[in-house]
């Protein structure tokens, strides 16, 4: 049976090629319009505040824009960096070993 599967692998890598590419090609796209976008989103929220004299987006700067319609609509939401769990998790990593 694995001398079935390692004949295989070749076949496989010779299919995955052309789509691997495609892949990259797309990411490559959709990092340049999330940046392009993000950009063209941090200029409308400046603009607005300067107009109003206000600052928009909540505390991490999360806001939503609306078409008038309603019929669109694009959120910027940053999380949390996830880094900031890593102290905590030393702590316990660390009493853990203490206590073995």
């Amino acid at each position: 049976m694995l001398d079935h599967i390692k004949a295989r692998g070749p076949q496989n890598l010779d299919q995955l090629r052309p789509v691997t590419g495609e892949l990259i090609r797309l990411h490559q796209e959709l990092t340049e319009f999330k940046k392009d976008t993000l950009g063209e989103v941090a200029d409308l929220v400046k603009i607005a505040g300067e107009r109003y004299d206000v600052i928009l987006g909540g505390k991490k700067g999360n806001v939503s824009i609306s078409s008038y319609d309603g019929k669109y609509k694009v959120q910027r939401s940053i999380a949390e960096p996830a880094i900031s769990c890593v102290p905590y998790a030393l702590h316990i990593l660390s009493a853990k070993a203490w206590v073995k």
